[in-house]
């Protein structure tokens, strides 16, 4: 049986992820909050703002999930390529359409342009993760992220 061992792990993977997941929701609840700014131009009337905070914690959960079917956490990141920026694009794209479906089943209708600035955001934020991953490998000699086991 081929001894196993670790290569080059600064982390631990459940710590990676946990602090990636603490990363994520940090930054959706910014991209939800910066839609809402942005198309209000500051001045979030009461209306949206109790929606927005009513919807918050399910948005992180469903966009969470939404990371998660796509393999958002358990990539290879020193190797990304055009293969983590699509599905940096689906993820962003369902997590939308999951908050589009969860708002409307609640009778909780934002602004069209909230949808599209929250997609813009969040996409913007997750493009900006990858690259601080990556930059982070770059600098540090190895990941943040498992760069998997390796077999002796």
């Amino acid at each position: 049986m081929p001894v196993r061992k670790v290569g080059r792990i600064r982390l631990q993977r459940n710590t990676a992820v946990i602090l990636l997941l603490i990363l994520d929701v940090f930054l959706v609840c910014f991209a939800l909050y910066s839609s809402f700014w942005l198309r209000f131009e500051g001045q979030i009337p009461q209306q949206y703002w109790d929606y927005m905070i009513r919807s918050l914690i399910p948005v992180c959960l469903l966009s969470l999930a939404s990371f998660g079917v796509f393999n958002m956490y358990n990539r290879v990141w020193r190797f990304a390529s055009i293969d983590v920026l699509v599905a940096t694009v689906k993820s962003a794209f369902v997590s939308v359409l999951l908050t589009v479906a969860f708002t409307y089943m609640l009778n909780m209708h934002f602004p069209r342009s909230v949808y599209i600035l929250f997609f813009v955001l969040q996409l913007f934020s997750l493009v900006l993760r990858v690259c601080f991953i990556v930059s982070l490998q770059i600098l540090m000699g190895c990941g943040l992220v498992l760069e998997g086991i390796v077999e002796t």
